[in-house]
């Protein structure tokens, strides 16, 4: 039987059916998409972090409830720990119950388990093996290796210690071979706990394929975006609670549209909208229109006899330096090469920021890496070299920070080099520039994850003028990288200035 059929079936029969349950269609695919990656060697499953988020009362106590059960007596781990973890005794009583509640109903699991309710544990009867409840206001454990880590309400997660219980328990799990951690949640605010948001993003961008990670999986179940933005009033419908409720009557589960509905007169539109509907507060307003920013991801088509104009911004050690290279075609449209820089020693730093899989890209060719732990310009200048050799540069357009000495070497080559102020007067009109062409799909980009990940990562920061140029949103400023965005618009600055365009703003002054 494979992975995935082995959980459903225990939870199905084992767990759910003693106490009337039935396995609902979302929760099954959950539970498949967790266990039923396997290695094909091993057999073991490949997933090893998960983050669910459900709007409340769809059933996720017992889906994770059942989880610790299942690490106990089914994934053949030597000696396991499971842990359910929450930022409050109470939020984390409330799983030990469910899974309490599970094992007691089954008198095959009471011969296996035994449930201890003054502690709140759950252990093997052959003394093999716990679950146990730790929350954020209560005694933190440095020693503890988690087999499985079930972080529960993750928005709620806020303070200093619920950070430290959190870097605890993934620490915890380094020294576990083929952990598991699950983050499960409600939808919280932007602003409230920064775990959540960072861990939300993640997900939103594996599930998108923005930046796909191997050994995770994520579900979001929510209101559509896009059709909330395309009309105001579609949070109020069935059609919204529908989508936003995995749970939902109309989706097979035991959720009545009108016990939803009628939230809305109990908790208030604010609160309606994030713990039924699934909404963020106070979203973040991404600048690029990600969605046609992929429908530009067709292959790029740039030759020798096109003008090219290539964008520069560099960095040292933390950020990524990017060669942007923009060949404008004669029908108006764009083709783009990008081409990415990192220190090696840095990665992994660069990555527990991001919380991004950087190796990946390594290995895809993506990144390009350079020993120690600065960026060695020669490595950049020897692809701007190239790029001279194969196409018809005309200008090299760059960001002046930490350049001097780099550009003055490429214009001793005889390279033109154009410096680009950075800010609303000189990066206004290409920026939005920009928007029309990804709007109008002018541009050819072939999809390149790094560039897309930078893409969606952009903001617009405006000046007293309306002036607008590229920005970190300073939500988690340290887990977003724009540099390749900021080079494309540096040499899109250029571009307009030196070839005529036909844009909405083509009166707009450009100063370079």
């Amino acid at each position: 039987m494979c992975g995935a059929c082995r959980v459903c079936a225990f939870f199905r029969h084992l767990l759910y059916r003693p106490i009337g349950f039935d396995l609902l269609p979302w929760q099954e695919q959950c539970l498949r998409g967790i266990y039923g990656r396997a290695d094909v060697e091993t057999g073991k499953r490949t997933v090893e972090r998960v983050y669910i988020e459900v709007p409340k009362k769809n059933g996720k106590s017992f889906l994770i409830g059942g989880l610790p059960i299942y690490n106990l007596l089914m994934e053949d781990v030597m000696n396991p720990e499971a842990y359910g973890c929450a930022a409050a005794k109470d939020q984390a009583g409330l799983v030990y119950k469910a899974a309490a509640r599970l094992v007691n109903a089954n008198p095959m699991l009471r011969a296996k388990l035994k449930v201890l309710p003054s502690t709140k544990r759950i252990i093997r009867r052959d003394h093999q093996g716990f679950y146990a409840v730790l929350s954020a206001d209560g005694d933190l454990q440095d020693g503890i290796e988690p087999s499985l880590a079930v972080v529960d309400e993750l928005h709620r997660w806020k303070t200093a210690r619920a950070r430290t219980l959190h870097d605890v328990l993934l620490a915890g799990t380094i020294s576990r071979h083929n952990p598991l951690t699950v983050q499960i949640t409600s939808a919280g605010d932007v602003h409230e706990s920064e775990i959540c948001w960072e861990a939300h993003e993640q997900a939103r961008l594996h599930l998108d394929g923005t930046v796909p990670q191997e050994h995770f999986f994520a579900a979001i179940y929510g209101a559509n975006e896009e059709k909330l933005k395309a009309d105001a009033k579609y949070w109020e419908t069935r059609e919204c609670r529908v989508e936003a409720n995995p749970s939902h009557e109309d989706n097979g589960g035991f959720l009545r549209d009108e016990a939803i509905r009628g939230m809305l007169a109990d908790l208030g539109e604010e609160s309606y909208k994030r713990y039924h509907l699934g909404m963020w507060g106070q979203q973040v307003n991404r600048w690029t229109p990600i969605q046609q920013w992929k429908e530009c991801g067709v292959p790029t088509r740039p030759t020798t006899d096109r003008e090219c104009w290539l964008g520069v911004d560099l960095s040292k050690s933390t950020d990524f330096s990017a060669v942007v290279a923009v060949f404008p075609d004669d029908d108006g449209t764009y083709d783009i090469l990008p081409w990415f820089w990192l220190p090696d020693e840095r990665i992994p730093a660069i990555e527990k920021r991001t919380h991004v899989d950087i190796q990946r890209w390594v290995r895809m060719g993506l990144v390009n890496t350079t020993p120690g732990t600065v960026v060695d310009y020669g490595s950049i200048e020897a692809k701007i070299d190239w790029c001279c050799q194969n196409f018809h540069v005309q200008e090299l357009c760059y960001d002046p920070w930490n350049a001097s000495a780099f550009i003055q070497r490429l214009v001793d080559k005889g390279l033109l080099c154009i410096e680009i102020r950075q800010g609303g007067k000189t990066l206004s009109a290409p920026m939005k520039y920009l928007e029309e062409l990804i709007l109008g799909k002018r541009l050819r980009h072939s999809g390149h994850e790094v560039l897309t990940w930078h893409a969606d990562c952009l903001t617009a920061k405006t000046d007293s003028l309306g002036n607008i140029c590229p920005a970190k949103d300073r939500l988690n400023r340290d887990g977003k990288r724009i540099d390749g965005m900021a080079a494309l618009v540096t040499a899109l600055a250029r571009i307009i200035a030196a070839r005529p365009v036909q844009s909405e703003w083509a009166s707009q002054k450009v100063v370079i």
